[in-house]
């Protein structure tokens, strides 16, 4: 439950960061339809391709794997994408791989790391902007409690 209200209230201030015009309820109620009209089994049968006969725009999902470090959210993704519940087509914004691949350059881990979260936080905040489905991964440790803040 905490995890939810968690996942809620990072979605609630991404949403507000990015000063979108849609407002969270409006999201999250579209959102909550298209679960519970079933879009989202339809989408995860089908690969998350449109079937060619249907007219009907989806709603964007933001998908979000959420658990301590070194809990399996990287192996969860790859294998959701392998059994074609996630499409393979969707941004995964993954601060540590991103560390990983573009940041070797800079020597501070910690300025390093900081650097991570803030390509995560703003290209998160980019694709809820723009109403664009993705994935997502967070350790949701909340940055006081690391003496970030």
């Amino acid at each position: 439950m905490q995890e939810a209200q968690a996942a809620i209230e990072g979605y609630e201030a991404a949403a507000r960061k990015a000063q979108q015009t849609r407002t969270v309820a409006d999201l999250t109620s579209r959102l909550l339809a298209a679960e519970a009209s079933g879009s989202l089994a339809q989408r995860a049968r089908s690969g998350g391709r449109q079937s060619q006969t249907s007219q009907v725009t989806q709603p964007p999902v933001f998908h979000l794997l959420a658990g301590p470090n070194g809990a399996g959210k990287s192996t969860l993704y790859r294998a959701l994408v392998k059994d074609k519940l996630i499409s393979a087509h969707l941004t995964f914004v993954n601060a540590d791989l991103y560390e990983r691949d573009h940041l070797q350059h800079i020597t501070d881990p910690e300025q390093r790391s900081k650097a991570a979260r803030d390509w995560a936080d703003a290209l998160r905040t980019a694709k809820l902007a723009r109403g664009e489905s993705f994935v997502s991964e967070t350790v949701f440790f909340p940055r006081v409690q690391a003496g970030l803040d």
